[in-house]
């Protein structure tokens, strides 16, 4: 998975924007229907709303605050593997992930459960190739992660990737020489 900054004022046709529940204001990149629409589905208890325009898609995540950081951290990631599996039913190689809260640690957390969310391990199924995730790429639009946080967000996802390779190999083929 690539982890990279987006380019500011380009925004990515499939493009995920975090927010605190209920807070769309007049900045956000909508028109007026699709903010009525929004405020109305944030409003419930859905957090996950789909926008799909013709020539992009947005996917807006609303998430409640919580009263301990941990829980939050957790709902976070809980979040991001869900926007991982709809970039995965949608086919998308790509996503930009844009927040709108000024905590670094809440994006880290969604970046993480998006990125473990897009594990699979395919390596004795035999039809690999239909069934692996596009999502190959995640962009970050601002300056809430820094370069080092990504590259250390990708060894710590890599690593968790290898063991779990670990644990799903059979047993067998599992040796000192491998």
């Amino acid at each position: 998975m690539n982890l990279k900054k987006s380019t500011p004022g380009i925004l990515q046709p499939n493009s995920v924007f975090l927010l605190k529940e209920r807070e769309i204001d007049s900045q956000f990149p909508v028109n007026d229907e699709e903010r009525s629409y929004l405020i109305e589905k944030l409003s419930g208890d859905q957090h996950l709303v789909e926008i799909n325009r013709y020539t992009s898609r947005l996917m807006i995540v609303g998430i409640p605050a919580t009263k301990d950081e941990n829980s939050s951290l957790e709902v976070w990631r809980k979040h991001g593997n869900e926007v991982a599996q709809w970039a995965k039913s949608e086919k998308l190689a790509s996503i930009e992930i844009t927040s709108l809260i000024d905590n670094p640690a809440y994006l880290y957390a969604f970046a993480e459960g998006a990125i473990l969310g897009s594990y699979q391990f395919l390596k004795y199924h035999s039809k690999a190739d239909k069934l692996r995730t596009s999502l190959q790429e995640i962009y970050f639009a601002g300056d809430l992660l820094s370069q080092k946080q990504l590259d250390e967000l990708s060894i710590l996802t890599n690593a968790v990737y290898s063991a779990r390779n670990l644990v799903n190999e059979p047993v067998i083929s599992l040796n000192a020489e491998k």
